[in-house]
């Protein structure tokens, strides 16, 4: 990651979102213990309820990593008890909040409108990037 933005980058300095130790110091101060596993093909995190603890996939890259514990943390912030597609929209929106800086984001759409370049500039995955348009910006 760079210490300074590049010439066409969108991110202010000092812009805000939370970093992989604010992520680990929320998960403790919820309880909840996060491990690394061999998940089953196509599945990067999940949140077992009953345990009370975050199972991340072997080989996340950073980014990918700091996503998906956000996500998997909304599950465990709600007590969730399984993927249904409202408990997974709820765990979307919870990331995109934690994830997004919104000045940065507005400074990015003013270049691109794509949600990948969109990602790729603020060091998030996409589906955070769509999930804070279509969750968090729309009000849901």
């Amino acid at each position: 990651m760079q210490t300074s933005p590049s010439p066409r980058s969108a991110a202010p300095p000092g812009a805000t979102s939370a970093t992989p130790t604010d992520l680990d110091a929320l998960a403790r101060r919820l309880g909840v213990r996060v491990g690394v596993a061999a998940l089953e093909p196509g599945l990067l995190g999940l949140y077992d309820a009953r345990a009370h603890r975050i199972w991340l996939a072997e080989g996340l890259t950073p980014v990918e990593r700091r996503c998906v514990l956000a996500h998997e943390l909304g599950h465990a912030r709600h007590r969730h008890r399984s993927g249904t597609p409202a408990n997974e929209r709820v765990a979307d929106a919870f990331a995109a909040r934690l994830l997004v800086d919104p000045a940065a984001l507005e400074a990015a759409s003013r270049w691109s409108h794509d949600p990948a370049e969109i990602a790729d500039e603020l060091d998030l995955t996409e589906d955070v990037v769509r999930a804070y348009l279509t969750l968090v910006a729309a009000g849901r």
